[in-house]
């Protein structure tokens, strides 16, 4: 038999088919391995990872196949305890795309989370309300009683209107400060239902005023070019004949001194009179003012012709200052005094003073005090 290296020596086998004199070293070297060294010696993990496979189908020994088989599942191992403690941190191990840390569920950083401020918390969430035999303000300011509830709602209303009404009282000086007018005699420049707000009359006293009064008469309201309500001088409230009645609401004239003969500076047109002596208040018995509402229909004469004396100072209320249409009507329906209904086109039964169809007009404007 012929020497395949070309010499003499001593004959030898043929290696086995596909296995070349490098994979009878690698045997030699996975025997040496298997009886001196461990698993791991002499292996290089990456040089077997990355060895490539040679073209012409050379495989690796079958020892060097289960080292490199073992190396990877050990390998894997480690990666799967290592998801598992990332899974167990709350993670799944996916990566920011901002590169940041792991990412949150909804693809939101927890380093952007943790820059959101946090809510506040209510002071007295979840606090018990506390017992009214030990702290009696505190349960009556934080308990869900119905009735409680309902008592601070109509304390606060009640609160709010007195805290209104002092202002007032405090601005005009009059209590009450508002009025209800309840009937049409001051015709067209007020009318019934209207709420008005009156003042001390000589707290802002007008320079064309009489002297000591702070009430404007027409015949001086004329002569100075001082109006309200549609017409020359004040428009006052006043206790008719000094007695505690409900108060008129009418315009102040001019004004008279005691024993004076009013009929010669009177305008004729509003007395249906020829003289003095047919007027009733005529003389004056005492200083004061003569007055008229303004309704032309139902106020023809003075007041002072047939019906009230001459209206004294200390006589006086207030002056109207501002009026508000139909707020008045509230204080009248609940008083009973007058009714807004008609005003509304709402029926209403016939009043015993009624002729035909028309009712008979007072000629006179009483007013009902009107508490804030």
């Amino acid at each position: 038999m012929t020497d395949s290296n070309g010499g003499d020596g001593p004959d030898r086998d043929p290696p086995p088919s596909g296995r070349s004199g490098d994979g009878r070293a690698a045997d030699d070297a996975a025997e040496d391995d298997s009886n001196g060294a461990g698993p791991n010696s002499g292996v290089d993990e990456r040089s077997v990872d990355d060895e490539p496979a040679s073209a012409d189908g050379n495989e690796a020994s079958g020892d060097e196949t289960e080292v490199s088989t073992d190396e990877t599942e050990v390998s894997t191992d480690e990666n799967e305890g290592s998801a598992a403690e990332d899974r167990s941190d709350g993670t799944d191990g996916s990566v920011e795309p901002n590169g940041g840390g792991p990412a949150s569920p909804d693809g939101v950083g927890e380093a952007a989370a943790a820059d959101k401020p946090a809510p506040e918390a209510d002071a007295n969430a979840g606090t018990p309300v506390p017992d009214p035999s030990e702290n009696p303000i505190g349960w009556f300011r934080r308990t869900d009683n119905e009735a409680v509830i309902v008592f601070k709602d109509v304390a606060s209303s009640v609160g709010i209107v007195l805290v209104i009404g002092l202002v007032l009282f405090g601005v005009s000086g009059v209590w009450p400060p508002l009025v209800a007018i309840e009937s049409g005699s001051m015709n067209p420049h007020m009318q019934k239902g209207d709420l008005v707000f009156i003042m001390e009359e000589d707290r802002l006293e007008p320079d064309a005023a009489v002297a000591g009064t702070g009430v404007v008469t027409y015949q001086q309201g004329k002569e100075a070019g001082y109006r309200t309500f549609g017409s020359y001088g004040d428009v006052i409230v006043f206790q008719p004949n000094g007695q505690s009645t409900t108060p008129i609401i009418h315009r102040a004239m001019f004004y008279v001194e005691e024993g004076e003969n009013w009929y010669e500076k009177a305008n004729k047109s509003n007395i249906n009179a020829d003289s003095c002596e047919e007027i009733n208040a005529c003389s004056a018995e005492h200083a004061g003012f003569v007055t008229k509402g303004d309704n032309p229909r139902t106020n023809q004469q003075y007041d002072q012709v047939d019906r009230y004396q001459i209206v004294k100072p200390e006589w006086i209320q207030g002056t109207a200052e501002v009026r508000l249409p139909w707020l008045g009507c509230i204080r009248l329906e609940f008083s009973g005094t007058a009714s807004c209904r008609p005003l509304f086109g709402t029926a209403q039964p016939v009043s015993p003073g009624a002729i035909g169809d028309q009712p008979v007009l007072s000629s006179r404007t009483a007013v009902a005090a009107s508490r804030p």
